[in-house]
C-alpha cells in the first residue's frame, strides 16, 4: 500500500517543495508573481518571511523558481541577511511509495544525516532546530517500530518535527523533509542539495529491504555513497576528514532498524504470493481485499507492474 493510499491523500506528481526563510534589513514581505507564496513565520525576527513553493514541483522547476526568487528580491534591492533563525527546507514527495521503500529512503537519509549537516553549514550542526539522530536517538527508536511493525507509524509534529530528517510531514502532506540546510539563496549550492537529495530518493527507493539496499556498504563506505550522490557531488563535499567516521556512527545507532524490519510484499507482490488459495492480501490499513482467482488471471497480466510503472515514472520526472 502506497502512503497516499494509507492516509487517504489526493496523490500529486510534483517531487520537490521549498520553504526559504529570510531575515532582511528593509522590507522583504513581498508577493511575487509566480511560483512562490510569502507567509509570515514568527520564528524570525525583524523584517523577514518565508517564501513557500505554490506546488510541489519537478526538479529543475524548482530550480528555475530559486533563480525567480533571488532575482525578484535582488531587483527590489532588498538586503538579505541570514541569521541562525534562517534554513532552506526542502519537502521529498514519497506519496507515491510503498512502505519499504519509504523504510529504505528514511534509512538512507538517517545514515547521511551528519553529512547533510555538514553541507548545511556550521550555523546547523548542533542546531536545536535541525537534530541529528546521534543528537535525539529517540528518532531511532520510533523508526525502529516502524520497520519491525511493518506500520505506518510517524511521529506528529510535537515528537520529530525539529530533524535533519522530519518525518512528522509525511502523515500530513505525504513528504519527507529535510531541515539541514542554512539560510540562504546560492543558487548553486542550493542546486547541488536539490541534485543530492534527488539521486538519495532514486537509489533507495529501488529497494524494498535496507539490508538488500545496504549490501557492500561496510569495508566500501566511500564508493558506496560516490554511486548514490554521483562522483562530481562526491568529490564537492564529501571530502572531509570525518566523513567515514560520521557514517559509522550512524550506521552503528541504526543497526537494529535494518534487521528487525519486516519487509511487506507491494500490494502487487502480494497478489502473487496468495492467488494459489485466494488468501487475503495484506492491506495494513481499513480494509482488506480478497483475490478471485479468475478475476486475477484476467487482470493481473495488466495490472501487476503499475506500482513499478508509476515510481519509474515519477523517478523520470525528480
Amino acid at each position: 500500500m502506497k502512503v497516499y493510499e494509507y492516509y487517504g491523500m489526493r496523490p500529486v506528481k510534483g517531487p520537490l517543495g521549498i520553504e526559504v526563510e529570510v531575515e532582511a534589513e528593509n522590507d522583504v514581505f513581498y508577493e511575487l508573481d509566480k511560483y512562490w507564496k510569502t507567509v509570515q513565520d514568527n520564528s524570525l525576527r525583524g523584517y523577514s518571511a518565508e517564501f513557500v513553493l505554490k506546488q510541489p514541483y519537478l526538479r529543475k522547476t524548482a530550480i528555475e523558481a530559486i533563480k525567480y526568487l533571488k532575482k525578484s528580491l535582488d531587483e527590489r534591492n532588498v538586503v538579505l541577511k541570514f541569521t541562525h533563525r534562517t534554513s532552506v527546507h526542502v519537502h521529498v514527495n514519497v506519496q507515491h511509495l510503498e512502505h519499504g521503500q519509504l523504510c529504505c529512503l528514511i534509512y538512507l537519509s538517517y545514515l547521511l544525516d551528519r553529512f547533510f549537516a555538514k553541507i548545511g553549514g556550521r550555523e546547523i550542526s548542533g542546531n536545536r532546530f535541525a537534530l541529528r539522530i546521534s543528537d535525539a536517538e529517540r528518532q531511532v527508536f520510533v523508526f525502529k517500530q516502524m520497520c519491525e511493525k511493518g506500520n505506518y507509524y510517524i511521529p506528529d509534529e510535537g515528537d520529530g518535527k525539529y530533524s535533519v530528517v522530519n518525518l512528522a510531514p509525511v502523515n500530513r502532506y505525504g513528504s519527507v523533509e529535510y531541515r539541514s540546510m542554512r539560510g540562504t539563496l546560492d543558487v548553486e549550492l542550493l542546486e547541488d542539495w536539490i541534485n543530492i537529495l534527488t539521486n538519495v530518493f532514486k537509489f533507495s527507493t529501488q529497494f524494498s529491504s535496507i539490508e538488500d539496499m545496504m549490501e557492500g556498504f561496510l569495508g566500501d563506505e566511500l564508493g558506496f555513497v560516490k554511486r548514490i550522490i554521483g562522483e562530481e557531488l562526491y568529490n564537492k563535499y564529501a571530502l572531509y576528514p570525518s566523513f567515514v567516521d560520521d557514517l559509522r556512527i550512524n550506521y552503528s545507532l541504526l543497526i537494529d532498524c535494518m534487521y528487525s524490519q519486516k519487509v511487506i510484499p507491494s500490494r502487487n507482490e502480494a497478489a502473487r504470493i496468495n492467488v494459489v488459495n485466494a488468501a487475503p492480501i495484506p492491506d495494513f490499513g481499513p480494509h482488506v481485499k480478497y483475490v478471485n482467482i479468475d478475476q486475477y488471471n484476467q487482470q493481473v497480466v495488466a495490472a501487476r507492474d503499475v506500482v513499478i510503472d508509476e515510481l519509474e515514472e515519477f523517478q523520470r520526472n525528480a
